[in-house]
Order: structure tokens, then C-alpha cells, then sequence
């Protein structure tokens, strides 16, 4: 199957996280059918800290996408985050991003979540209120997109990575009728 993709011999790292990611099945989706091609898509693994590298990065225009694994912090298992292909961080809101490339967070403009590990920040500097910030609003989007994703693959009886990517499309264009901000709102109103 001929794809119209070429790979240089360079690679590309990252890191899934909600919580870190462990086991998560990393790989870079170039013809954009949200599925790995054996054979023609490279992948990775993440190990216990999230991280990933991946071999042969392709020089055309791809999606990362990662599958499964454990948040070793909550010990949720993980169906799938997405994250454009300059992002060095695959998480709930690099999934938004994927989505909406024009994503952003009010008040948090200058953060460039396609790169920011709020979790090395913290580790770092545990009095980092942004840092906090940005990891509870993704954990709060993830939250959203799970049950959304779960109550809308069983009452149609369709496949949750299905209904994930739906939720997601329909959380940064409103078509839910329930947007982003509506989403942090909600977990303010504690």
C-alpha cells in the first residue's frame, strides 16, 4: 500500500501523559485513517515515565496517536490521545489541539501545550500553580471525553475510539452544545 509518505533516517521522541502513560502504543498515522498500518507506520511503546521514540520520522504532514497503556498516577487505562505531529506531548489537550489547531486556554495563551510537561514542571517546582493548572484541565477534559465516549458507544452500540474522537471534534466546535470552557467551569464549581 502506497501512501505518498517518505521517512528520513531521524528520529522523534515524546512523551503520553495524563498522568504518565505506561505501555501506551505509540505510532505516527500518515495517511490519517486513525489506524496503524504494519509495515508502513513506525511505532514505539511508552516506559514507565510516558516516553517514547520512534525511528524513521516521516517528513510529511502525520498525526501521533497513542493507544492504551496505564496513567501510572491513577492507574486509569488509556484508550486514545492524539497530538499533532510538531508536538513533543500527547495529552487530553494536545487531543484537543489535534482537533482545532487554533486551541487555547484563556489565561494560559502563552503556554504551548503541544510542548509543555506540566508533570516534569511540578517535579520540578511543586508550588507551580500554572503547572497545576494545565495538568488538572487536561484530567478534567479526559474525564469529560471518557464518559461521553463511554455512554455514547453504548447506547449506540458503536466503538469507544470512535466515540472519543467524536467527543473530542464535538468539545472544541460546541456541537454538544457543552464547549472547553464550559468544562473548566464545571470543575471550578467544587
Amino acid at each position: 500500500t502506497g501512501i505518498g509518505s517518505s521517512s528520513s533516517s531521524s528520529s522523534s521522541s515524546g512523551s503520553v501523559a495524563d498522568g504518565y502513560v505506561e505501555g501506551a502504543f505509540v505510532f505516527f498515522d500518515v495517511d490519517g485513517d486513525q489506524e496503524y498500518d504494519a509495515g508502513v507506520e513506525e511505532f514505539a511503546y511508552t516506559d514507565e515515565n510516558g516516553f517514547y521514540q520512534i525511528d524513521n520520522t516521516p517528513t510529511d504532514s502525520y498525526t501521533i496517536i497513542a493507544q492504551g497503556g496505564i496513567d501510572i498516577d491513577s492507574g486509569e487505562v488509556i484508550d486514545v490521545l492524539y497530538a499533532p505531529s510538531d508536538a513533543s506531548m500527547v495529552t487530553p489537550l494536545t487531543t484537543l489541539s489535534h482537533f482545532d489547531p487554533n486551541f487555547a486556554i484563556d489565561g494560559y495563551e502563552n503556554i504551548d501545550i503541544l510542548n509543555y510537561d506540566p508533570i516534569a514542571t511540578l517535579d520540578a517546582n511543586a508550588s507551580s500553580e500554572e503547572a497545576a493548572t494545565i495538568l488538572s484541565l487536561g484530567q478534567q477534559v479526559m474525564a469529560v471525553l471518557g464518559s461521553v465516549a463511554e455512554m455514547n458507544s453504548t447506547i449506540t452500540g458503536g466503538d469507544y475510539e470512535t466515540a472519543f474522537t467524536n467527543a473530542a471534534e464535538s468539545l472544541v466546535d460546541g456541537s454538544y452544545g457543552v464547549t472547553f470552557d464550559q468544562v473548566v467551569n464545571m470543575g471550578d464549581a467544587n
